[in-house]
C-alpha cells in the first residue's frame, strides 16, 4: 500500500502551520501565533517523516523558539489546553531530537526529584476521574525528569514497582479498581500507553503484559472503542496500535491473533486516511493531532515491513525518546 501521498501531506501540513517571516516558529491551528505544541510537532512530524531540519541556522532557530516557551523560575512550560506536566514533557522531548535541553532547571519539579516523592505523586493521581490527567502527569513529571538526566535506578526502580503492583490485574492496565468506573475501559488505555511509553523508553517490561493483550483484542474486536476511533485525527489509535504492537514483542501470547488485529486495523485505519480528503478530517488543522496521526502510521510500517510503502522510512520517535 503506497502511503507517499499521505506523507505529503503531513510535510504540507507542517508548511502550512509556520509562521511568516519567523523561522523555527509554527502555530497549532493555522492563522493562530506561535505556540509550544506547534513548534514541538512541527519537529516532531519533521523527524517521523524523515525531513528534520538538518541546517545549523535553522536548526538554532527552532531550538530558540522552543527554548523561549520555558519560564525561568520554575522551568516549567505551559499551553492552555495541556497540564502543565504534559507541555514541559512534550518540550523537552522535542528539544532531545535536536541533542539540547532546556535552559533552566525544573524547580517546578523539585518535589518529585526523590523515590518518596514521585510515589507520592502518583498516590494522588485521580484515577477514578479523568484518566488523562493521570497520564499526563505521572507520566509527564517522569519523562521530563528522565530526559534531562535527573533520574537514577533507585527513583525509576520506585516508579515502574509501583505502576506493577497497583495495576489492575483484570484489565492488564489502570490502577486496580478504577477502570470503568467511571469511564469505560477504553479511555483507561488511552491514559495508561503514556506509561507504557515511559516503560519502553526506560527498556522495562510492561505490567500484566498477557492481561493487557487481551484487552486490548477485546476493545476491538468487540467494538468497545469510541465510535469515532479510527475515522479521525488524534492520539487515540497510536495509543491501542502501539500498546498492543510492543506488548507482543515481549510474549509470544496470542501473537498470531494480535498481528492479525493489527494488520486489519492498519489497513482499515490507512485506507480511511487516504480515502478521505484533509478537509473532511476531524482535527486535521490542529498540528498536535496531525501528529498522533503520523505516530499511528510509522508505527503501522514499522509493525509490519514492505506492507505500508513511502519514499523515507518512518520513524517512531518513542524509539529515540519518551513522550508524545
Amino acid at each position: 500500500m503506497n502511503l507517499q501521498p499521505l506523507i505529503d501531506e503531513f510535510a504540507d501540513s507542517v508548511r502550512r502551520h509556520a509562521i511568516p517571516g519567523r523561522e523555527g516558529a509554527y502555530c497549532r491551528y493555522p492563522g493562530q501565533g506561535t505556540n509550544p505544541y506547534g513548534c514541538a510537532d512541527a519537529a516532531n512530524l519533521l523527524y517521523t517523516i524523515g525531513h528534520f531540519e538538518r541546517n545549523p541556522e535553522k536548526r538554532a532557530a527552532a531550538i530558540a523558539e522552543l527554548r523561549n516557551f520555558q519560564a525561568p523560575e520554575s522551568g516549567l512550560f505551559r499551553e492552555s489546553s495541556h497540564s502543565v506536566y504534559h507541555t514541559t514533557a512534550h518540550c523537552i522531548a522535542a528539544l532531545e531530537l535536536f541533542d539540547v535541553s532546556p535552559c533552566h532547571p525544573l524547580r517546578g519539579l523539585d518535589c518529585y526529584r526523590t523515590p518518596q516523592g514521585i510515589v507520592h505523586l502518583l498516590e494522588s493521581l485521580d484515577w477514578h476521574g479523568n484518566p488523562n490527567l493521570n497520564g499526563h502527569t505521572g507520566a509527564g513529571v517522569y519523562a521530563a525528569l528522565f530526559l534531562t538526566g535527573h533520574t537514577d535506578s533507585v527513583w525509576k526502580n520506585a516508579y515502574f514497582d509501583w505502576l506493577r503492583e497497583h495495576c489492575d490485574p483484570e484489565y492488564g492496565f489502570g490502577r486496580t479498581g478504577t477502570v470503568g468506573n467511571p469511564l469505560p475501559a477504553a479511555y483507561h488505555l488511552f491514559d495508561w500507553f503514556h506509561y507504557l511509553f515511559n516503560h519502553h523508553g526506560s527498556n522495562r517490561p510492561f505490567p500484566r503484559v498477557e492481561r493487557l493483550i487481551d484487552t486490548c483484542i477485546a476493545l476491538y474486536r468487540k467494538n468497545l472503542l469510541p465510535e469515532s476511533y479510527g475515522k479521525r485525527i488524534g492520539f487515540w489509535e497510536i495509543d491501542l496500535i502501539f500498546s498492543l504492537h510492543r506488548a507482543t514483542r515481549q510474549t509470544a501470547y496470542r501473537f498470531e491473533e494480535s498481528r492479525e488485529l493489527l494488520r486489519e486495523h492498519g489497513y482499515r485505519y490507512l485506507k480511511w486516511l487516504c480515502a478521505t480528503p484533509p478537509s473532511a478530517r476531524r482535527g486535521w488543522e490542529d498540528l498536535h493531532m496531525v501528529f498522533g496521526t503520523a505516530c499511528a502510521v510509522a508505527e503501522l510500517q514499522l509493525a509490519f515491513p514492505g506492507e505500508f510503502e513511502t519514499d523515507i522510512p518512518l520513524k517512531n520517535v518513542l524509539d529515540r525518546r519518551v513522550f508524545i
